[in-house]
């Protein structure tokens, strides 16, 4: 298993074989994941899409492939913030919330 944390259910074989190419690969275009996760390409790309909603995955960037009419994305395993760290994008109500629970106590 790999050290990724989960929130909600366990990611699924499809999911875990994403996650641990992208782990090992860095950043990757949606055929190469699925090549190497050894996935099918319509399953890997339902679940990058729905890794993308969620935050756990994100798009760094798109590249020119050869024998590709478009410029492919290339996915990439998202910053997790750890279980002590406040994400980063705390908005300013969530701040004051904060200090006033650390005064209470």
């Amino acid at each position: 298993m790999s050290s990724i944390a989960q929130r909600g259910r366990p990611a699924g074989e499809v999911r875990q074989a994403i996650f641990n190419t992208l782990q090992n690969g860095g950043e990757l275009p949606l055929a190469t994941i699925a090549q190497q996760a050894q996935v099918g390409y319509d399953a890997c790309r339902a679940t990058l899409s729905n890794a993308v909603r969620s935050g756990r995955v994100e798009i760094v960037g798109h590249t020119k492939v050869a024998h590709a009419k478009q410029w492919v994305a290339m996915y990439a395993l998202a910053e997790q913030p750890g279980r002590d760290e406040a994400p980063n994008d705390a908005t300013p109500a969530l701040v004051v919330l904060d200090a006033a629970m650390r005064s209470w106590f």
